[in-house]
């Protein structure tokens, strides 16, 4: 009997013994003005195992390779590779980077080179949105953009969000 409960106490704590073996990492992704949100924290081999800063610029990793490396990347920023073995928080700060920006153009879910774009392209500035005073993107583009249609489907209070269709 008593070998019995040994066995299963020991099978209790293997799950556990195995949860301890991936380390997790914590910290913050900033520039010299403060926070960055939005920036991506990938572990290096693992596309799969990353996240997203939040609004703070704080993120909490789980590592499920053995690398022990991240991978830090926000556009307009250079990114950053670091050696996190042995630690459980880091500070990062990304240096900007200015090159090749106005060399892509974001198309829809998908980005292509300007040189290579055979088709039409409208742009709306982000200081053109910024002066409409709405509280959705999808409202501040409403006769901004030729081919793009937006309508308000609800008057209900809180149902700021309106339905849209871009016409090719």
């Amino acid at each position: 009997m008593k070998q019995f409960l040994l066995f299963v106490l020991l099978l209790a704590g293997i799950p556990a013994a195995l949860h301890a073996q991936q380390p997790t990492i914590s910290g913050t992704v900033k520039d010299i003005n403060g926070a960055l949100p939005g920036a991506s924290v990938v572990e290096k081999g693992q596309p799969a195992n990353g996240v997203i800063a939040d609004p703070s610029g704080r993120f909490k990793l789980t590592l499920k390779g053995s690398s022990h490396t991240i991978i830090v990347k926000l556009i307009g920023f250079t990114a950053q590779e670091l050696d996190v073995a042995g630690k459980s928080s880091v500070d990062i700060v990304l240096q900007p980077s200015s090159q090749g920006l106005d060399e892509v153009v974001v198309v829809g879910f998908n980005a292509t080179k300007r040189i290579t774009n055979t088709g039409a392209v409208s742009a709306v500035s982000g200081a053109e949105i910024r002066n409409v005073p709405t509280a959705n993107v999808q409202n501040a583009l409403m006769g901004k953009l030729p081919g793009f249609v937006s309508q308000q489907r609800s008057g209900q209070p809180g149902r700021d969000a309106s339905d849209f269709l871009y016409v090719v």
